[in-house]
């Protein structure tokens, strides 16, 4: 009886470090449709579509593993000879997964996906000899919308906090370009909310940006999700 029990427990550690090797990154679960990446990191292909889709760069972005640099473009095909092995080693979770993705495939069909891209740029309009000198910064801060075609439809109203430092330290605009600057230095954090129009009923979407000297540009960027009739319904898109 304890042999068997032995036995027992080898075979469900030997399982676990199985589940482990054959676990997506992103979402922490079982590979589904499992894709390669050049650096050779394995993800569900849902979720890496996902990532892809969030993210800044139109072509090239890091692996969340090991931050290498990839190509998007290289990387749709599933990879079938890992899937029929991990359908071999885990039929059960494997279908459990699969039916989970397919309902949230679903519901995604019917989700209109809206990028917002938010930063700052940066660059030195004075070339003295002072170098500390704090107005040789000219920063400007910026946000803009990528699916929408007239945001002046979707957006009432765009704020952006500035440091209690600043005079007039909460800056509205209510049309694009949303977009200001000023001449300084200085290191904090902008909080930025975005009001839609009335009519779309739809709760403000608040960012945080925290301000970079230290590139010409840096930019965020936040994927919100929106039912496709009232983006159709308002001609949106």
């Amino acid at each position: 009886m304890e042999k068997e029990t032995k036995n027992s427990n080898v075979n469900k550690n030997i399982q676990n470090d199985l589940l482990q090797e054959y676990t997506c990154a992103i979402c922490l679960l079982l590979l589904v449709e499992p894709i390669r990446t050049e650096c050779n990191h394995n993800f569900c292909f849902y979720c890496f579509e996902e990532m892809k889709d969030s993210h800044l760069w139109s072509q090239t972005f890091k692996c969340p593993l090991c931050r290498e640099s990839l190509d998007k473009e290289k990387i749709n095909e599933i990879d079938l000879n890992l899937e029929a092995k991990i359908i071999e080693l885990f039929p059960k979770e494997y279908l459990e997964k699969f039916k989970a993705l397919e309902k949230s495939k679903k519901l995604n069909s019917s989700l209109f996906k809206i990028r917002i891209i938010f930063g700052n740029t940066h660059s030195l309009i004075i070339e003295g000899n002072n170098k500390n000198d704090d107005n040789r910064h000219k920063w400007k801060m910026f946000l803009k919308l990528e699916g929408i075609k007239d945001e002046g439809k979707f957006i009432e109203k765009v704020e952006f906090k500035l440091h209690p430092t600043f005079t007039d330290n909460l800056i509205e605009m209510k049309k694009a370009p949303f977009e200001f600057s000023r001449i300084g230095w200085g290191i904090f954090n902008i909080p930025i909310k975005i009001v839609r129009k009335p009519l779309l009923n739809l709760e403000p979407t608040e960012l945080s940006h925290f301000f970079s000297f230290e590139q010409n540009i840096k930019s965020d960027v936040k994927i919100i999700k929106i039912d496709k009739s009232l983006i159709e319904r308002h001609n949106l898109i």
